[in-house]
C-alpha cells in the first residue's frame, strides 16, 4: 500500500494541507454563508410563527372571555325574562281565579235568594192552601162556614207554633 510508505509522507502531508485549506476556504465563502442565511431565515419564520401563535392565543382567549361573559349574560337575562313571565302569568292566573270566584259568590248569592224566594212562596202558598182545606174540612165536618182570611191565620198560628 503506498499511502503507508514512509518516502511519501511529506509529499502526502503538503497535499493534504493544501485540499483542506481549499475545502476550507470552499466552505467558509460559499457554504457557510448560504447555511447561515438558511438558519437565520428559518429563525425568523419560528419567532413570527411563535409570536403570530401567541397573539392569537391572546385573541382566542379575549374571545372566550368575551362568549363567556357573553353567555353568563344572556342566560342571566333569560332566566329574569323566565320569571318575569312566569309571574305575569301567575298573576293573570289569580285575576281570572279572583273573577271566577266573585262571579259564582254572586251567582251562588242569587241563587240562594232566588231559592229563599221559592221557599217563602211556597210556604205561603202552601198556607193558604192548607187555610183553604181547613176551611173546606169544618165546612163538610162541622157544617159551619169559616172565612178564608181566619182560616188563613189559624193555620199560620199553628205552623208557627210547630217550627
Amino acid at each position: 500500500m503506498p499511502q503507508f510508505d514512509p518516502s511519501s509522507f511529506a509529499s502526502q502531508f503538503f497535499w493534504l494541507v493544501v485540499m483542506f485549506v481549499l475545502l476550507y476556504l470552499v466552505v467558509s465563502r460559499f457554504a457557510m454563508p448560504r447555511l447561515g442565511d438558511v438558519l437565520e431565515t428559518r429563525q425568523r419564520t419560528l419567532s413570527n410563527d411563535v409570536e403570530r401563535a401567541h397573539g392569537l392565543k391572546v385573541e382566542a382567549e379575549a374571545l372566550m372571555d368575551a362568549y363567556v361573559t357573553a353567555s353568563t349574560a344572556a342566560r342571566a337575562q333569560a332566566q329574569n325574562v323566565l320569571a318575569q313571565t312566569r309571574n305575569a302569568a301567575q298573576t293573570e292566573a289569580d285575576d281570572k281565579n279572583r273573577a271566577a270566584r266573585l262571579r259564582l259568590n254572586e251567582q251562588i248569592k242569587n241563587a240562594e235568594q232566588r231559592i229563599a224566594e221559592a221557599r217563602d212562596a211556597a210556604i205561603a202558598e202552601i198556607g193558604h192552601t192548607a187555610g183553604a182545606v181547613a176551611s173546606q174540612a169544618v165546612y163538610h165536618l162541622a157544617g159551619v162556614s169559616v172565612d178564608p182570611v181566619s182560616a188563613d191565620a189559624a193555620v199560620a198560628l199553628a205552623m208557627k207554633e210547630s217550627s
